[in-house]
């Protein structure tokens, strides 16, 4: 999550808060899992 944030931030962005509320695990190819974050960031224009 950090990571994310900091692309707000360069982007001209401050963050108020930011988190994950929920993870998808998908099957893309058989037996080979992969998982995705799904999150709420909320922030302002600098």
């Amino acid at each position: 999550m950090k990571e994310l944030t900091q692309q707000f931030e360069k982007a001209g962005f401050s963050v108020k808060s930011a988190y994950i509320y929920d993870r998808l695990k998908r099957e893309r190819v058989p037996e080979v899992f992969s998982e995705y974050e799904q999150f709420i960031l909320t922030a302002k224009r600098k």
